[in-house]
This record gives C-alpha cells, sequence and structure tokens, in this order.
C-alpha cells in the first residue's frame, strides 16, 4: 500500500501536472483526505495550478471533479440528512456522458480483462452516435476503465426541467446503446462478451470522477488516460504501462480492499439514488414520476419550514382559501403552479413545525397529512408556473426558497433567514401500483 507521504509529496512536486476537464471553471472539485473525509474546493477553479494549490492546503489525497458544468459551481454541496442534496442558486449548463466500468471482483486479471473488453465495446458502439464527443480513454486508478464523451446536444431552455430531462434521456440512450451492441454481433471489433457499466454515474448528473493523472490512495496507480487503440491490448500489458507512486509498481488488488472499505467505488455519488425515499410513495401517486423533489426545509435555520400545499385540479376553490389563510398568518406572496393533476402552492414565510402544522391543518391541502407523517413535505423540482398571490407578511422569508421561485430578484435587507440553499431530493420512480398500496 502506498505512504500518505508519498502522495502528498507527488502533489507538491513538478512531477504532478493534472489533466483538467474542459470547461474546468464551471465545474465543482472535490478532495477525499487521509481520514477518507471529504472537502468540497470553495472557490471556482480556472487553471491547474489554482487546483494543485486547493489538494495541498487541504491535505488531499484522492481528488475529484464534477461531471457536470454549473452556473455556480463553487456552491454545490453535499451537506445534508438522510440522502438529500442541497443546490446553492445554480443551474445546470451541460452533463459529460460518463462510462464507468469497474471489474467484479474478486479482482483479478481476468475480470480485469473483461472489463477492458466492455470498455472495448462501449467505444465501438458509441462511433455510431455523433451527438457525443469522445474526450478521453482512461485507467481509473484500481479496478476499471473510464471513457468520457462531450454532449453536443443542448439542454432544455427551461432551468427547471433540465435535471429531470437529463436523467430521463440518459436512461433511453443507455438502452439503446446495450440493444444495439446486442444485435450488433457481425462486428469484428466488438468482443462476444456481456457489456457492462455503472449505469447510476451514467445517469447522475451530480456525479464526481477522479481527476486524470492524480493517484489512486490505495493502489498508488494514477489515473491515466491511455489511447482508445490500447482497448484492444492485452490487460498486463495495459496496466504493466501505468504510472505509479512508491518504491515497487502495485500488484493487481485483492479482495481484502472490499465494498465496505475505502476501494468502495472511484467514483462516489454526490446523489445518492433512493430505493424508496419515506414520504415520497404516497406523492408520487398525486404528483407524477418526477424523479427530483425540493423540500420545505428551511436550511441553515434549525427546525424552520415553508408552508408548501398542494390541491386536486378538481378543487376549485383552493385561491380563496390561499387568501384566507395569507390574511389570517400574513403569509407573503403565495406562488402556485401546475404539475400534472395537481396545484402547488408555495409560500416563503419561515415558521417553526407545530406553527406550520397549525396552518396546514386548516386548510384541504393533503400536505397536511404528509407533514405530520414526514417531518418534510416534498414537490416537483419541475413545476410550471401559474401566479402569484401577493400579500404582506410578518416575521422572516426563506432565502433559498426565494431564490427556487424568484431568481435574480433583488433581496429585501432584514426580511430573509437561512442559506442560500433548497434540499432537493433523488427518488427512484415507482410503479404506482406500489404507490396506491401504500396509501
Amino acid at each position: 500500500m502506498v505512504e500518505v507521504k508519498d502522495i502528498y509529496e507527488y502533489y507538491a512536486s513538478e512531477e504532478f501536472v493534472p489533466v483538467m476537464p474542459s470547461n474546468m471553471g464551471f465545474r465543482h472539485f472535490r478532495v477525499k483526505l487521509a481520514d477518507k473525509t471529504w472537502r468540497k474546493v470553495p472557490q471556482k477553479i480556472r487553471t491547474s495550478e489554482q487546483l494543485q494549490k486547493w489538494i495541498i492546503k487541504l491535505g488531499g489525497c484522492d481528488i475529484y471533479y464534477g461531471t457536470s458544468t454549473w452556473l455556480n459551481p463553487h456552491r454545490i454541496s453535499t451537506k445534508g440528512d438522510s440522502g438529500t442534496y442541497m443546490v446553492a442558486d445554480n443551474c445546470l449548463l451541460s452533463n459529460d456522458l460518463v462510462f464507468d466500468i469497474d471489474a467484479d471482483s474478486p479482482i483479478c486479471l481476468e475480470h480485469l480483462d473483461l472489463a477492458r473488453k466492455s470498455a472495448n465495446n462501449i467505444y465501438e458502439g458509441m462511433r455510431a452516435h455523433s451527438r457525443f464527443k469522445l474526450e478521453y480513454v482512461a485507467v481509473t486508478g484500481f479496478k476499471g476503465f473510464r471513457l468520457s464523451y462531450k454532449d453536443l446536444k443542448k439542454l432544455p431552455v427551461n432551468v427547471f426541467k433540465r435535471l429531470d430531462w437529463l436523467e430521463r434521456d440518459r436512461k433511453l440512450f443507455i438502452e439503446a446503446l446495450l440493444k444495439q451492441l446486442k444485435e450488433n454481433v457481425s462486428n469484428t471489433k466488438i468482443y462476444k462478451t456481456r457489456t457492462f457499466f455503472d449505469e447510476n454515474i451514467t445517469i447522475n448528473p451530480m456525479c464526481v470522477i477522479r481527476v486524470l493523472n492524480t493517484a489512486h490512495s490505495s493502489t498508488g496507480l494514477i489515473s491515466t488516460k491511455i489511447p482508445a487503440s490500447n482497448l484492444r491490448t492485452p490487460i498486463k500489458k495495459i496496466l504493466d504501462n501505468i504510472p505509479y507512486i512508491g518504491k515497487e509498481r502495485p500488484g493487481i488488488p485483492t479482495w481484502e480492499m472490499t465494498r465496505d472499505g475505502d476501494t468502495k467505488s472511484p467514483s462516489p455519488r454526490l446523489l445518492p439514488k433512493l430505493e424508496d425515499v419515506a414520504g415520497l410513495a404516497s406523492s408520487i401517486n398525486y404528483l407524477g414520476n418526477t424523479a427530483f423533489f425540493i423540500t420545505n426545509k428551511v436550511l441553515g435555520v434549525t427546525k424552520n419550514f415553508v408552508p408548501f400545499f398542494i390541491y386536486q385540479k378538481s378543487q376549485k376553490y383552493y385561491k380563496s382559501e390561499l387568501k384566507k389563510l395569507q390574511k389570517k398568518y400574513r403569509l407573503g406572496a403565495v406562488y402556485i403552479y401546475r404539475e400534472a393533476n395537481s396545484i402547488i402552492a408555495v409560500s416563503l414565510k419561515s415558521m417553526q413545525r407545530r406553527q406550520l402544522q397549525k396552518i396546514l391543518n386548516e386548510s384541504t391541502s393533503r400536505t397536511k397529512n404528509d407533514f405530520k407523517k414526514h417531518k418534510r413535505i416534498f414537490i416537483p423540482y419541475h413545476m410550471v408556473f401559474e401566479t402569484k398571490l401577493s400579500w404582506k407578511f410578518t416575521g422572516h422569508l426563506s432565502y433559498g426558497h426565494h431564490l427556487f421561485v424568484e431568481p435574480g430578484k433583488p433581496l429585501q435587507h432584514g426580511t430573509f433567514c437561512g442559506w442560500d440553499k433548497i434540499e432537493l431530493i433523488k427518488a427512484k420512480r415507482q410503479k404506482m401500483e406500489k404507490a396506491k398500496a401504500e396509501n
């Protein structure tokens, strides 16, 4: 195993020249320390020298960058509760199509060679898709390969549609690509083996991957760009040409480095894909098959929330009810959205849980039961804005939710509280039958 001091010396030396991703100024960077904790780089990175300085300052051992570009990449954070992901007032600009191909365990030459063949098949299959431009092929430094492509297709103009649209688009493309490879048996450049890769990384716009020319802290191997033609080369020859840190070339990793230890994944997900998020099963039943949700929690203020109301379209008098609640509790402006067969209303007034539950109980909104049961209210990240009901307010408004409903609007000093962030939940789509069964 490589010594930590050897990694530090490598990063501080002139020998270390990280290969920076395209549009680096719009990507976020993260480092994993020797104690396996994570730190983010708090500034935009525009040069490799800047990244090197932050690696040294933070004491990073494993260095990662985001597969997506963002308007404000340095504001992205992974801090949250039970699988949440909080997003600042940024917008997604683009997302690389990344295939991460890890060998099956136990790690051995035979399994690594199957990973190489799978990477080759993906490379050959992708040559038929001009929408994607190959940026690099690489050995990850532990147990496999990575292919990174630039997506030349523009994202939807509506910022709030992008995350959900991208996830659906990636899923459809993966299905089509795997079907293409399975049917293209006559192509002599495609190995007649199972093609596999980590689909979560390919789909997830918030994952991070290892920066090229940085070290894998468990093996000492350097994550290295290789020619695509090397994917037709025997695996041992490829590994023999990968640079490393330490006095001796690392051997083939053994299964003693388990999936529960440090070698869990060279590409940690910033946004976990949750199989079953509490409170979403019933919500999906009446909010549609939306994959991304925001919550009403006010970040940065202990146990504070904002009111979310959800009505069926058949409830014709929801506006008069909202106006009544506005006046009685001085909720301030209420923003009304439409999504599938639901009407969703958002107030920005920050309050304690007990006060919010009292207001919800006076409404006919279904969220009064959701909030009582799950201590959160979930609404779709993408909704269609309809109208704004203006009214006076007392107290403070949630800064993060204000940026969601009024992006770019100047703040009124002294009236806002909390962080400039909101909680974003990514939930696995569930079948309607399951949702109904849990209601």
